[in-house]
């Protein structure tokens, strides 16, 4: 069965424009749907270009060949074997390469000449947004990412905080929002795979407006292992209307957090924190505390009145490093303490964190790699492993109980045959079932 994506259409809502389209693949057909403000139509001759890069990954893990009723980019369609192969060759258990067939290959004339950046408030984008100030004239932030729809309360407070950090800077704040996380949660990990289309099918949806977009970097040239937006990958979803630049690999999450460690709006509004349990950092979860680690060996975290007071040494000393992705950020953090020759009291909890990381899983990470299915399949799998488990269980019971029958069959035999024996024969085997029957 084909995973087809009907044409989208564009409807004036709430000061804004929805774009949507239906989706048919199983036996369902949702309707996928972004939401931009007015002053960003989108343009019906690149119209698909968002749908079909946000639905790749469902579709590969699906194992479906797209079918668009829309137009798309002739040099997307180009990029996009490329595309495939790189995310396929990561993950070969879970992405399989997918034919795909649109109404039209399109080549737009360029148009939008405003350059944007991503951002969530974290590390990474306020970095980005340091870099370029000059450069950018807005920041983009996306309803339905990293906090979810649902948390209006969350939703509200972070939109606030970066139309501040915007407004600080000269820029313009730019918000939308999507159901898109949903449909990848279903079927795809989303940091290991989901997050980089999602971030670029956010930037064709505002094509004939934005010509550069910038996505801010996760990790390091040093940190090579796959993830979802990728220094390999972030520019082949480049358009003939709209270019992507992967942006601050070239810079460790230290140097990064050393460049913004001194901006104002920094200070006052960085947040790290994916709990989104109503605090703005919750000052203990993995983020947070690798965060606060580096901000105190550069000597500035008192200046930061975002985190919470927190006995730090023994928080970072108390912390389980989850898997290879945390262990590289608090390995950058432990080479830049030495590196300064730092005697913060942080430091022997650093090294302790990083030490129980090692005992248990080795200097390579995990054991195997992280399963990048979505939620539901990584259940599923569990459930499998379950049942597999509890048929096992209900064997060696059969045959524990088995055993006890035949063991004691066997103790009624030799009873029996205890009572033929002479007396002093039978007191000489009696001693011998005390001394050695237990």
């Amino acid at each position: 069965m084909d995973f087809r994506i009907a044409l989208p259409t564009v409807n004036e809502a709430d000061g804004g424009y929805t774009v949507e389209a239906e989706l048919t693949f199983g036996d369902m057909s949702p309707y996928l749907w972004f939401r931009v403000p007015q002053a960003y139509q989108t343009s019906p001759d690149t119209i698909g270009d968002a749908f079909l890069a946000s639905m790749l990954p469902v579709a590969m893990a699906r194992g479906e060949n797209i079918v668009i009723d829309a137009p798309v980019s002739a040099k997307l369609l180009e990029a996009l074997p490329q595309i495939q192969s790189i995310y396929a060759d990561w993950y070969p258990d879970v992405l399989t390469r997918v034919e795909i067939t649109a109404a039209e290959a399109v080549s737009a004339a360029p148009q939008g000449n405003r350059t944007v950046s991503c951002f969530t408030g974290g590390v990474d984008s306020f970095y980005s947004l340091v870099k370029h100030k000059d450069a950018l004239d807005a920041v983009l932030y996306v309803d339905g990412f990293d906090v979810p729809l649902a948390n209006l309360v969350m939703s509200r407070t972070v939109k606030s905080t970066i139309s501040a950090v915007a407004s600080d800077y000269g820029k313009e704040a730019t918000f939308l929002s999507t159901n898109l996380k949903w449909f990848t949660d279903k079927e795809v990990n989303w940091g290991l795979i989901a997050h980089g289309p999602a971030l670029a099918s956010i930037g064709m949806i505002l094509q004939g407006h934005v010509g550069t977009m910038y996505i801010p970097s996760t990790h390091s040239l040093k940190q090579m292992f796959p993830w979802g937006s990728h220094v390999l990958v972030d520019h082949l979803w480049s358009t003939e209307r709209l270019t992507f630049i992967h942006d601050g690999a070239d810079a460790s999450r230290v140097t990064k957090t050393q460049t913004i460690s001194h901006e104002g709006p920094a200070q006052r509004h960085l947040r790290v924190c994916w709990q989104n349990k109503g605090q703005y950092n919750c000052g203990r979860c993995e983020k947070c505390l690798r965060t606060m680690t580096a901000l105190e060996l550069l000597g500035v975290l008192e200046d930061f009145t975002v985190f919470p007071e927190t006995d730090l040494p023994t928080a970072v000393g108390n912390l389980r490093i989850a898997n290879r992705n945390g262990l590289e950020f608090q390995l950058e953090n432990l080479e830049y303490a030495q590196e300064i020759g730092s005697e913060s009291p942080v430091v022997p909890g650093l090294i302790r964190s990083i030490d129980d990381f090692v005992a248990r899983k080795g200097l390579g990470g995990e054991v195997k790699p992280p399963f990048a299915g979505s939620l539901a399949a990584k259940q599923a799998r569990v459930r499998a492993e379950l049942v597999a488990l509890r048929k096992e269980t209900a064997k060696l019971r059969k045959d524990a109980a088995r055993l006890t029958a035949e063991n004691a069959r066997l103790t009624a035999r030799l009873a029996e045959a205890e009572k033929t024996l002479p007396q002093r024969a039978r007191r000489r085997l009696g001693r011998i079932k005390r001394r050695f029957v237990r």
